[in-house]
């Protein structure tokens, strides 16, 4: 922190950390992991910069961050992005927020509820799969409310990016990215999402080539897609959970 206060009399009022611990009810060990951060509407004045820690579970989906300052924190579940190379990132899922007082212990169950929802791609008919091709997939919330762009700005994407980052664009706009989840996709074309909620989606996979050292480099970035998947899909509320087989969905060459 700044030492020039200090120097004029001011008191440094000390507080003891804040522990957080979280648990995993579902059995994907891949999605027993959290990120703890500041929410966005929060401004921090945390001279430590402290603004995000992560949480990783043990084996029995339990896990521990005990060194958390006071204040307004969001505890995210995230999943990683798999393609057919293996995991490259990971991406918000669940959230709750939690207000840690100090030397307070919060605690944040996830549960398994949602739905695994799930499918196979069916390549056209004496389509060549290229080397190095890799499916990139995402199950998008296809919420009613969240805000559009101007239409002078689309196409600019400095333009979209500022409003994006608008008070209240920002917010929205974040909602729905939570509610989305990425799709898994096998070497041999199955795809799966999991702890999907209920509701209407857009499904979106499509086939790149990325090298394998930018893979390793922990991007999916990569040519113009080859192939691309767009299907609307609904996810029920009731029941609360469960398997939507999808089937068979076909790709198109672009």
């Amino acid at each position: 922190m700044p030492f020039d206060p200090l120097k004029e009399g001011s008191e440094l009022n000390l507080q003891p950390w804040g522990r957080i611990e979280v648990e995993f009810l579902g059995t994907d060990p891949a999605a027993h992991h959290a990120w703890v951060r500041r929410p966005t509407d929060v401004a921090s004045d945390l001279e430590l910069e402290f603004s995000m820690a992560q949480i990783k579970a043990d084996g029995h989906g339990r896990g521990t961050y005990a060194i958390i300052p006071p204040g307004d924190w969001e505890v995210c579940q995230v999943r990683p992005i798999v393609t057919s190379a293996g995991p490259t990132s990971h991406v918000p899922g669940k959230s709750t927020r939690i207000q840690l007082g100090a030397g307070e212990v919060a605690r944040v169950v996830f549960d398994a509820s949602g739905y695994r929802v799930t499918g196979k791609i069916r390549y056209p008919s004496g389509f060549a799969i290229p080397a190095d091709s890799h499916w990139i997939g995402r199950l998008a919330w296809d919420n009613p409310a969240s805000p559009k762009p101007p239409g002078e700005i689309v196409g600019d994407r400095e333009a979209v990016a500022r409003w994006r980052k608008e008070p209240g664009v920002r917010e929205a706009l974040e909602v729905a990215e939570k509610r989305s989840r990425p799709l898994g996709v096998s070497a041999e074309g199955g795809f799966t999402a999991d702890a999907v909620e209920p509701g209407d989606y857009h499904l979106g996979l499509s086939l790149l080539v990325i090298p394998e050292a930018t893979l390793a480099g922990g991007t999916t970035r990569g040519s113009p897609p080859r192939l691309t998947v767009r299907i609307p899909v609904h996810v029920p509320s009731e029941p609360d959970s469960g398997v939507l087989d999808l089937g068979w969905v076909s790709a198109e060459p672009i």
